[in-house]
């Protein structure tokens, strides 16, 4: 599934002081040296800033002239500046330890001048939301508010117009985790990341339209995680990926892809991860995942599939997660062996896809299994010896299909089993 994004997205958000250290606010001479007062010109515009806590390690600052600075019910410190307007919203708190520039569309390019009042200093994560590209590039706006020690950049909701180009992220070199979410961009520039070659996560989920230059990924080699869902990217060129050799998770929900090849992943020797939900997908190739031997994961929920090639995991030993739930067609069955001999299996997903029929041998081999999860379909019986090695099992759940009656000895093997779901079938009698 996607990758969350922090700091915007709350379930991503990491909210914890593990330093144990008791903050104090910095709104006041005690906590915080003097600084250069903003210019009491009246502005049509308004600066919250949300600021970081004394700590001995993090920036301290002082109220700006022209503001007005207290704590908001969140307990969260902010300046509002000038006292009434609604351009700027800046945050920075800990335990977060991150810094956010929202914009309302009220906004210009030269109102970023009134950043330069704030000595922020070192804050792991800077974002800005809603606001437009600057004249200059992020790095001199960031230096203009002495952020220090940030490794993440985070750009989002705002249509750039495909203006976004290289110059914008020139000298970002510290910069590790960048996202650039629902910027409007679609047409994304070849050497768009040419300075950001430390970067290890880079998400670019909602940009409709997204296009991306066949050496897009040349720049960034170290690369390990990569978030390209809800793009309504329809085709991917073959070699696009090649130069990712450390990428680790590859997320490709909420796209238009229906036609992957082996060489649609060529290059990805170190993925462990891919998620390729929601895309309308009706068949894979035989051989698509040949060439991802450290797979462990794999997402195919939520597409068109009718039927899956027999041989689909054979080059993915590794593979420990296998999700494959709320398929749109009826998937009437499953190719023999589909999830056989896969020693590193623990978990099957296959819940509301409509499968009618389970091939005795699904499973043999997979001897790791602790949780199958089959609720929802259309299954009206169960092969006798479908769970024979699964002996590590945990978790079984056939709820909610219309089996009628099991075989003598289904859960024989079943040794360990601790939870078994069974509710809303046929069944009217269960043998011993």
């Amino acid at each position: 599934m996607p990758l969350d994004h922090e700091p915007f997205t709350a379930s991503y958000a990491r909210a914890r002081d593990r330093s144990g250290n008791v903050a104090k606010t910095c709104l006041n001479a005690s906590c915080a040296p003097d600084a250069d007062r903003m210019s009491t010109t009246m502005l049509s515009v308004a600066l919250i800033l949300l600021v970081v806590t004394c700590a001995p390690t993090l920036a301290q600052w002082s109220c700006p002239e022209n503001c007005t600075c207290g704590r908001s019910p969140k307990g969260e410190d902010y300046a509002q500046c000038p006292s009434s307007g609604d351009v700027f919203v800046i945050s920075s708190f800990l335990p977060r330890n991150f810094l956010v520039v929202s914009c309302t569309k009220w906004m210009g390019k030269s109102d970023f001048g009134l950043l330069k009042d704030f000595n922020i200093g070192q804050v792991q994560s800077v974002g800005f939301r809603n606001c437009p590209l600057p004249d200059k590039p992020y790095l001199n706006l960031l230096n203009s508010m002495n952020v220090t020690n940030a490794v993440k950049l985070s750009i989002q909701y705002y249509n750039f117009s495909n203006t976004l180009e290289q110059r914008h992220l020139s000298g970002l070199t510290h910069i590790k985790r960048l996202f650039l979410n629902a910027i409007g961009f679609a047409n994304v520039p070849e050497d768009l990341l040419k300075d950001m070659t430390d970067l290890v996560t880079l998400d670019l989920r909602n940009n409709e339209g997204l296009t991306l230059p066949p050496k897009f990924f040349s720049y960034v080699p170290k690369l390990e995680t990569l978030e390209l869902g809800n793009n309504q990217i329809s085709d991917l060129r073959p070699g696009l990926f090649q130069d990712l050799s450390r990428l680790k998770m590859l997320n490709l929900w909420s796209n238009r892809l229906l036609n992957l090849t082996r060489d649609s992943f060529s290059g990805l020797s170190a993925l462990e991860s891919l998620d390729l939900s929601i895309n309308g997908m009706l068949k894979l190739q035989e051989d698509t995942f040949q060439d991802l031997g450290k797979l462990k994961l794999v997402s195919l929920n939520a597409n068109n599939f009718k039927e899956l090639p027999g041989t689909l995991f054979r080059g993915n030993p590794m593979l420990e997660s296998f999700h494959l739930h709320e398929n749109r067609q009826i998937l009437k069955t499953l190719p023999a062996g589909l999830l056989a001999n896969l020693t590193s299996l623990q978990g099957v997903y296959m819940h509301r896809s409509s499968i009618e029929i389970l091939p005795e041998d699904l499973f043999w081999g997979s001897t790791e299994l602790i949780n199958i999860t089959l609720y929802g379909n259309k299954l009206t019986e169960l092969p006798a010896r479908l769970f024979r090695d699964a002996t590590k099992l945990l978790e079984l759940d056939l709820s909610s299909n219309k089996i009628q009656d099991l075989p003598d000895g289904v859960f024989s093997s079943l040794y360990k089993l601790r939870v078994l779901r069974l509710g809303k079938n046929r069944l009217t009698t269960l043998n011993q």
